[in-house]
This record gives structure tokens, C-alpha cells and sequence, in this order.
């Protein structure tokens, strides 16, 4: 059981973070070979002879035999040697005669979120402070510093890019101008390591934006999903089956989430790193919130949260404040908290429950003084509730309620001349059933009118009218069921964030 809280902020320092490529093609990681561990004195190492590969040698090694591609590459760490043996087994420390096979390296690939850990920085990640983050987050943004790490050699493939980052460090080499990066891609090595498309680097991609910047990975959500999650037939991921009645789809995540969604709007006072810290002195050390992860997204969008409400089956006063104030600023700039348990931990997420009202709380009294105006909370069980200091809620509320009014009286208004219409079409119709006589009161009907006007003689009988479709059509339903329950249809919430570890819980985690 791992004892961790873990804060997930997206783009919210001004530099990005430290985005680090955690595979490798090294000669003595066994998690490179099938059996588990490199290759002994009497076994023959075989490469995939379809595979070019680029291999660090990072020891020193005795083999019987090796079977290298062309254009492959051995790159020698300094001190390391690699010779050939007579081939005697050793049964006692398990190296007999075989065949050892390197793992294909041609399916890795930089859209593989698994594949890459995250900090706030290099040291930070050395110390084992690494920043956790929604799906499509975990994937390196264009305001980030990318490093394949130092004597290592590895194999990535760059389908579905141009990717670009704000610099890259490749064995100990930093590239921050886009020359110096394209020279090495053109390298023997480079070529080896980097396939199948491109990467660049933009030294002036930094993240200025004290409310955060957006990560832009939104476009290859599809395929970073599929790769952490599979896919079915007919395209889409499986998701994890839910606890709770309704999940949460956060900005940035493959699969909904049971806890509390909060969306935060702001003014030019905000900052999120300092927001950030509010919340961790002030909430994440209490020992009550230990096993409840956070994640803090700057995001464009709102639509999708109000789906997720709509499609939780609320009432009808939820689904129409959901769409007229959700979906009217659905363009707007806010930041996203996403607040769940950690699985297996028995009332985690009521504790994310519990975390999500006192965030609530805080920014009904001190809101303002961190340039937070306003909070919006859905939880996996419940109707959504509104906070903040902003009247933005109560004009939606009250623009809604007098938008619901005009459309009831139009619909009244439509409904009572339909019917006028009608009475008044009765009324022509008794008139014209008087033929071409005189009508009750000495008057003349309608038809003997008109006919007398075209200087025609009314015929016996030539009185029955005609049919007007417009009103001989019985109405298949009154306006009042267009806006009625039944008819709104739900649609499904959107959301995204990187995460770092709590140092007050840091040494408590389980490795």
C-alpha cells in the first residue's frame, strides 16, 4: 500500500517541468533481454534482425557469441569491455548453454505516458520526488525540458509528432537551439535513438503566465490513451469499472474518476504556484487528507463538466443551469482541481469529499485576497454547488430562470393563438356549410359572398367550404414538451494536471 499525497498542478510553474525518458537500450539492463538478465559466458546474445538499435554498454561483459544487425551501433561506457568466452557452463550460478534474446525496442514510443517520469526539476526527481500527472499530461508539453538520460542509449519512436519541447539532453548533451538538435538527429546515433518523425526544440516556448499555461497534448489524447489502456473493438479504451454511481472525466485523463470536481475561475491576481502552496500548508499536511490525491489544471473549457452533471441523471433544474451557465462560458480560462481517494484505501474518497468543502470554504472567505472568484463543486454523488465571491453565478442563475420564463410564455402565447386560429376557422367553416343562401340573421354566407364578388351564381349544394391543412393537422405535441425532462439529452464532461509529492508524506511512501 503506497502512503502518499500527491499534488497534481498542471503548467503551473512559469518553466515548465523536467520531463525524463525512463526506457533504455542498455547491454546489462535485464529488463532488455526475455529471460530477465543479460546474457553469460555460454549463451549467445541475439538482437531482432529487422531492428536497428543504438546499445550502451555499461559494464563489463563475457558472452559465447553475438548476432548484431547491420546499422546497429555498441557505444562503450569508459572502462567497460565486452569479450568473447570459451563457452563452459556454470549450473551453480545458472548460466548454461542458450540462446539470450534482446527485447524488440521498435514499439516504444513518446506518446507512451508510462514511459516517462515528471518533476519540478532534475534534482527533484533524483531525490525521488517525482510529479505524477493526468494521462495526457504525462507526456512531455512544448514549455518543458526533456532528458534521455546519461549513459544510457535508447530507441524512441516519433509517430504522430512533430513534438517539440523546450530544450533536450541526450547522454549528458544539451540541446536548447534548434541546430545544434538537427545536427545530432542526423547523427548515426540520432538516427538510431530518434524514428519514424520529428523533434524540436523552442527556447522561447517558456511559460510566462503566472494562472499557468496550456499543455496543448489534447490533440494526441486518443493515442496516449490507447497505449496506457488498449483498445476495443470499434475503437475507444476499456476503463476501470467505478464505485460510485457517476464518475468524474477530468481535463486530461483517459477514463472517469470517482471524488470531487472543482472548477475555479479567477482575475489577474491569481497565481497558481502560489495558489498551490495555499493548499498545501493549509489542507494537504492534515493527517484526515493523507490519502487523497489533487490535481490542478489550467484548462479552456466547461462544456464537459456540464455534461457530466447533466448525464448523472439530475433533476431538470440541474441540466438547464448546466447548459445555459456551463456552456455559456465554455471558452473561459479557469483552473480545474480534481480530488480522489487512493485505491484500496478504505473512505479515501469521502475524505476527498471532506477536502473539496473546506477548499470551498476557504474561497468563500479568502478567495479574493488569491484572485479566486469563484468555485464551482460536482462530486461522483452529488448535484453540483456553487461558491465564490462573483455574482457570475447568481446572473446565470437568474438569466437562466428568466430565459426558462420567456420560452414558457412564448410557448403560452403560441399555444393560445393556435387555438384562435382554429376557433376562428370553426366559425368560417359554419358559415360556409350555409351554401348559397342567406345566413342566420338575413346576412349572406361566406361562399355566396365571394361568389357574388366574382359575379358567379352560388349553386345549391356548392356551399361545403374547403379543407385549410394548416389547421386540419391535430398538433403531435405542445411546445411545453420541448423543455421537459425527457428531452434534454446529456453530453459528457472533458479536464489535466502534473503532480508533485507531498515532502511532509515523501518519506512515508511504500517503494
Amino acid at each position: 500500500m503506497r502512503l502518499a499525497l500527491v499534488l497534481c498542478a498542471l503548467l503551473g510553474v512559469t518553466h515548465g517541468y523536467f520531463r525524463q525518458w525512463t526506457r533504455d537500450t542498455n547491454f546489462g539492463n535485464g529488463s532488455n533481454w526475455e529471460g530477465g538478465r543479460p546474457p553469460c559466458a555460454a549463451e549467445r546474445a541475439i538482437f531482432p534482425a529487422d531492428e536497428s538499435v543504438s546499445v550502451y554498454v555499461d559494464g563489463s561483459f563475457s558472452i559465447l557469441d553475438m548476432y548484431l544487425p547491420l546499422n546497429s551501433e555498441l557505444i562503450l561506457q569508459e572502462g567497460a569491455t565486452l569479450s568473447a568466452s570459451d563457452g563452459r557452463s556454470d549450473p551453480q550460478t545458472g548460466c548454461v548453454a542458450g540462446d539470450a534474446h534482446f527485447v524488440p525496442q521498435a514499439g516504444w514510443s513518446w506518446l507512451d505516458a508510462r514511459l516517462w517520469a515528471t518533476a519540478r526539476s532534475r534534482d527533484e526527481l533524483l531525490a525521488g520526488r517525482p510529479l505524477p500527472a493526468v494521462d495526457v499530461e504525462r507526456v512531455p508539453c512544448a514549455a518543458d525540458d526533456v532528458e534521455f538520460r546519461p549513459l544510457t542509449s535508447f530507441r524512441v519512436g516519433l509517430q504522430g509528432g512533430p513534438f517539440h519541447a523546450r530544450s533536450l539532453s541526450v547522454m549528458g548533451q544539451n540541446f536548447s537551439t534548434e541546430a545544434s538538435l538537427r545536427s545530432y538527429l542526423q547523427s548515426r546515433s540520432g538516427r538510431l535513438q530518434f524514428h519514424g518523425g520529428s523533434v524540436s526544440v523552442q527556447p522561447d516556448g517558456t511559460c510566462l503566465d503566472p494562472s499557468g499555461c496550456l499543455c496543448g497534448n489534447d490533440r494526441h489524447r486518443d493515442h496516449i490513451c490507447s497505449r496506457l489502456y488498449g483498445t476495443v473493438e470499434g475503437g475507444g479504451w476499456p476503463c476501470p469499472e467505478l464505485t460510485c454511481p457517476t464518475g468524474l472525466l477530468a481535463e486530461g485523463n483517459c477514463c472517469p474518476e470517482c471524488g470531487a470536481l472543482m472548477r475555479l475561475e479567477y482575475n489577474a491576481k491569481f497565481d497558481l504556484e502560489n495558489y498551490r502552496s495555499r493548499i498545501i500548508h493549509s489542507f494537504l499536511g492534515l493527517d484526515e487528507f493523507r490519502f487523497v490525491w489533487m490535481a490542478m489544471s489550467k484548462v479552456r473549457g466547461g462544456a464537459a463538466a456540464a455534461a457530466a452533471a447533466m448525464a448523472s441523471g439530475g433533476g431538470g433544474w440541474a441540466r438547464l443551469l448546466g447548459l445555459f451557465g456551463e456552456g455559456a462560458a465554455a471558452e473561459e480560462p479557469h483552473v480545474q482541481l480534481l480530488l480522489t481517494g487512493t485505491d484500496g484505501v478504505s473512505g479515501s474518497t469521502d475524505a476527498a469529499f471532506a477536502l473539496a468543502r473546506a477548499i470551498v470554504a476557504d474561497v468563500d472567505r479568502y478567495g479574493e485576497s488569491y484572485g479566486v472568484t469563484h468555485v464551482t463543486l460536482r462530486t461522483s454523488e452529488a448535484e453540483p454547488a456553487e461558491h465564490g465571491g462573483s455574482p457570475v453565478v447568481l446572473g446565470i442563475v437568474l438569466g437562466a430562470l428568466a430565459l426558462f420564463i420567456v420560452l414558457v410564455g412564448l410557448s403560452y402565447a403560441a399555444f393560445t393563438r393556435r387555438k384562435r386560429r382554429s376557433q376562428q376557422a370553426e366559425l368560417s367553416e359554419g358559415e360556409v356549410s350555409q351554401g348559397a343562401g342567406e345566413a342566420p340573421g338575413g346576412q349572406l354566407g361566406l361562399w355566396a359572398r365571394l361568389s357574388a364578388a366574382l359575379g358567379r351564381s352560388p349553386q345549391p349544394g356548392a356551399g361545403d367550404g374547403f379543407e385549410n391543412p394548416m389547421f386540419d393537422t391535430p398538433m403531435q405535441k405542445g411546445l411545453y414538451g420541448l423543455y421537459s425532462e425527457e428531452n434534454v439529452e446529456p453530453t459528457a464532461p472533458r479536464v489535466s494536471g502534473t503532480c508533485f509529492t507531498n515532502p511532509v508524506y515523501a518519506e512515508s511512501e511504500a517503494h
